[in-house]
């Protein structure tokens, strides 16, 4: 947890604290870091032995701090028992396919373990996606009316895309939240080292919020270098595509399986994107209505003449409408997934019935071939049979009893392997 203060020599009144935001964000996350941080987490997690030493450690460095108070709190509003283990996964990002996640922590499957194995996402088959993962991450700030905004959350995560985005994407987890090329906290804060508040349009608690959230919000994003990199939603377009092209490729044995399986998890992935984007959207349009319903009365004497509320509510509108753009093609790629779905089954049902028409028309051929077999087949036998003369063969004095004893034997030793 940490805290921004604002000073305001002229602010009267009791401290209050609201709104008590909280919202989902995106990022990414390097595959490899991600894929090592859930297997030590398990192995932490799965013994028992370990777990009980951490507990242990954890209650005694946290004892008597106000840390130490706050994780009991947490505990016990949430119902759970306070350890390492549930202390960490809150840190941990989910992704984009897993759980669903409540207001202050993760609702736990598979009795707390995580994945085993981080998902192969259909976004990562694009070059520049590779060896990166979509991940969600929960977001709380408080702010308060003495000029304090506390936030909570993990701060690891990559914000920002650009050309250097398959270095930073390896940058070790504890590098990632020092370098504002990819991190939009570092970014704030270090704009606010270098100038404080100068470039506030509202020296207010709730302008740091609001712009925190919208930038928060509208990343992961290319609008920092001119968009010289493919963004989330373009990104989806080459992988459609290829999609779509194999949709026409001749029938091959698993080879549809797998195709309808890849089909399946682009829609999830593409449908889950687009819904934490509403899920932004609708946050955002609460903050828009807390905005508009700030006291201009008990502020105006800090702010003169300025209109708080329209400024506020005009940065809100600006990330709204970069949501929306950023996401706008993201349901017809849905819809157009669904529709080359619908129309690679009927292409596969087709193919089916040619198969079957095919299959068909041997299957008559193999009747006739059967039925000339069944004719002439024990014509032939009786005709070799009694044609044999084995008595008139020189210096054998043989019968067709041999016959059916070397005969029979053999008949009957081929059809017992057949049936076993």
């Amino acid at each position: 947890m940490c805290s921004t203060r604002l000073t305001f020599e002229d602010i009267h009144g009791e401290v209050k604290e609201g709104p008590y935001n909280g919202f989902e964000i995106l990022n990414f996350r390097g595959r490899q870091k991600l894929q090592d941080q859930s297997d030590v987490f398990n192995i932490l997690h799965d013994s028992p032995h370990l777990s009980s030493e951490l507990d242990e450690l954890t209650f005694k460095y946290h004892e008597n701090g106000p840390l130490g108070r706050n994780l009991q709190w947490r505990a016990d509003l949430l119902g759970i028992k306070r350890g390492f283990c549930n202390d960490v996964q809150s840190d941990l990002p989910w992704q984009l396919d897993e759980g669903i996640r409540s207001n202050f922590s993760k609702i736990e499957v598979t009795k707390g373990s995580l994945a085993p194995e981080i998902g192969q996402q259909m976004l990562s088959r694009h070059p520049f996606y590779s060896n990166a993962v979509l991940v969600r991450d929960y977001f709380r700030c408080f702010p308060r009316d003495d000029g304090f905004l506390l936030t909570t959350s993990p701060t690891v995560g990559l914000n920002y895309l650009d050309r250097y985005f398959a270095r930073y994407v390896e940058v070790p987890s504890h590098a990632e939240t020092v370098h504002q090329d990819h991190s939009a906290l570092e970014n704030i804060r270090r704009g606010w080292e270098l100038d404080g508040t100068a470039s506030w349009e509202i020296k207010l608690v709730h302008w740091l919020m609001v712009l925190l959230v919208n930038e928060l919000e509208v990343a992961p994003h290319n609008h920092r270098l001119w968009k010289n990199v493919p963004d989330i939603q373009n990104a989806y377009l080459p992988i459609v595509r290829d999609l779509k092209h194999r949709r026409a490729s001749r029938f091959r044995r698993h080879e549809s399986v797998n195709l309808v399986r890849e089909y399946v998890s682009c829609m999830d992935e593409i449908s889950q994107i687009n819904e934490i984007s509403m899920q932004k959207i609708e946050f955002l349009g609460k903050l828009r209505e807390h905005c508009k319903s700030l006291k201009l009365a008990r502020l105006h004497h800090i702010l003169g003449s300025i209109n708080e509320k329209s400024l506020l509510v005009q940065r809100v509108d600006e990330a709204v409408k970069q949501i929306e753009k950023d996401n706008e093609n993201l349901p017809r790629l849905i819809n157009d997934l669904k529709t080359s779905l619908d129309v690679l089954f009927q292409l596969r049902t087709i193919e089916q019935n040619e198969l079957a028409i095919i299959a068909e028309s041997n299957n008559k051929a193999i009747l006739v071939f059967t039925v000339v077999i069944f004719i002439f087949l024990p014509l032939s036998f009786f005709t070799s049979y009694f044609g044999m003369n084995l008595q008139g063969i020189a210096n054998t004095d043989k019968t067709q009893g041999y016959f059916w004893a070397v005969c029979g034997s053999v008949t009957l030793f081929v059809v017992s392997f057949t049936v076993v």
